[in-house]
């Protein structure tokens, strides 16, 4: 589904632009933009923009980076207009192509058509641009099994049984990218196995004479990767399977750079309907130490945190089901307690992606913490099968422009981030008052009183009948008739 011009500029604006701000407050883009929580003094060390990085880990076509593309053109004019910066503006759509933007998709094609459409918005701004080297790549491409290369990564080394295996996981969650794609982790495996001997480093002399091997071989396992890559590239005779292999050797690089700004509009797919190797695959990835791994959307989420650097952003768009479903607690957990809500909007029900009826939210999320300001929410849900329900876009508009102006909206919520902790497992209800969110401290009923099922027939197909298959005159009125039906009040089959 393509998201929404307008949500990939609000989400796109209110994460990369609000990023800028914080290196350049005074800049004109927050009056050409509607940008929340701009703030009024500089709260980031400035650096090149050609350094600024945004990845879309799921990018299909190339929505959001065709959009980012624009919006970093008019960041490249605002910093030679107005703060001197040593860019020629007829290389600006090359730098930003070739320095900005980088995107990962398993569908070959349609990583075709986001290159191609980043391609044409550059020749609109040069029509001689020449040659442009793309970060966008698709994992579906092929390398060789890793008897074939296990010498670049043992020969001549002191590998413990561990680092072998490891090193052999990596490659096979390589070889697996055309069905995992951007969700294969290798930089922070060998950063776990290397955390894990730091930890008993501090009481044993053993591991912490293991500790200088780990890390010497954390620093080589990444060069390494490439070589073997690279060689195998170099040597095979088949033309198509090199192309294919050079896009392997981007797309590790991609895997193992850290990016300012990470966004998406992920694949929702139910742990239920996963297929065993990617069921296997995502259990084994994403289910400690917070259990990502209840739906395809939930992996995206932890892996957008894990792509962007300490201060970082993730702007996203996705259903809605996390904010409340007990199976996605650790997800909430996660973002409550590692990143700041700066804005999230609760759109819920409607055909924001036209005529497939979605549930949606889509929110900006920082990594930096130490910010005490309160979490924004925008409500929405209220119009759900409602008549304003077609109004959603417009009263969101309204709610944003109002934030930004201070002024006061009947959708808008601010809430200091941590009362979101004060109701068991922690679910994103923003809009209760404190009174009421303090009535949830008191004692369940369970702690009171035995909760049960109350009144069932054990067999209803033999013991109910609806009330219209019998006589009125057979059904009792009162206990002293002794009719032989009763009234029994019962829900009926399920109905979305």
């Amino acid at each position: 589904m393509y998201t929404p011009r307008w949500v990939v500029q609000f989400l796109v604006e209110n994460s990369l632009g609000k990023m800028y701000l914080e290196m350049y407050p005074s800049s004109e883009i927050k009056d050409n933009h509607k940008i929340a929580n701009a703030p009024s003094t500089q709260t980031r060390t400035p650096k090149p923009l050609h350094e600024v990085k945004i990845i879309d880990p799921a990018c299909g076509s190339g929505n959001f980076l065709l959009y980012a593309f624009d919006f970093f053109y008019e960041l490249y004019i605002d910093q030679i207009e107005n703060y001197g910066a040593d860019y020629e503006e007829s290389d600006i759509a090359k730098l930003i192509i070739e320095n900005n933007l980088y995107g990962i998709d398993l569908d070959d094609r349609a990583i075709q058509l986001a290159q191609l459409g980043l391609f044409i918005k550059a020749k609109k701004k040069r029509s001689s641009i020449g040659e442009i080297n793309y970060n966008v790549v698709s994992s579906d491409f092929y390398l060789p099994e890793y008897d074939r290369v296990r010498q670049i990564f043992e020969q001549g080394s002191t590998l413990d049984q561990n680092q072998k295996e490891l090193i052999e996981k990596v490659w096979s969650d390589l070889q697996n990218a055309y069905k995992f794609g951007s969700l294969v982790r290798i930089d922070e495996q060998t950063q776990e196995q290397l955390r894990a001997v730091e930890g008993r480093a501090h009481d044993d002399l053993f591991a912490a004479a293991d500790l200088a091997e780990h890390q010497s071989f954390a620093e080589t396992f990444f060069k390494n990767l490439s070589e073997a890559v690279e060689q195998y590239a170099r040597t095979s005779s088949d033309t198509f399977l090199t192309s294919q292999t050079q896009d392997a050797i981007t797309f590790l690089e991609l895997l193992t750079t850290k990016y300012d700004v990470a966004t998406a509009n992920p694949p929702y797919t139910d742990t239920k309907d996963f297929g065993p190797k990617l069921k296997h695959f995502i259990e084994d990835n994403y289910r400690k130490p917070y259990k990502f791994n209840t739906n395809l959307y939930a992996a995206f989420i932890k892996r957008c945190f894990d792509f962007t650097n300490e201060d970082g952003k993730v702007a996203m768009i996705h259903p809605r089901t996390f904010m409340f479903i007990k199976t996605f607690e650790d997800v909430r957990k996660f973002i409550i307690n590692k990143a700041h809500i700066n804005v999230f909007v609760d759109y819920s029900l409607s055909n924001l992606f036209g005529s497939v009826m979605v549930d949606p939210a889509f929110y900006v999320l920082e990594k930096r913490m130490s910010n005490p300001r309160d979490a924004w929410f925008v409500s929405l849900d209220q119009y759900t099968r409602t008549p304003k329900e077609k109004y959603k876009k417009d009263i969101f508009l309204q709610a944003l422009n109002d934030y930004i102006d201070n002024i006061e909206n009947e959708n808008n919520y601010t809430i200091p981030q941590q009362k979101l902790k004060e109701i068991k497992s922690w679910p994103l209800i923003y809009w209760i008052s404190d009174e009421f969110r303090q009535k949830f401290k008191l004692s369940d009923m369970e702690a009171i009183a035995d909760v049960c099922q109350g009144m069932s027939s054990s067999n209803n197909n033999r013991f109910l009948i609806f009330w219209w298959e019998v006589s009125d005159f057979s059904i009792s009125k009162e206990v002293s008739d002794k009719k032989k039906w009763v009234r029994y009040s019962k829900g009926g089959p399920f109905k979305k």
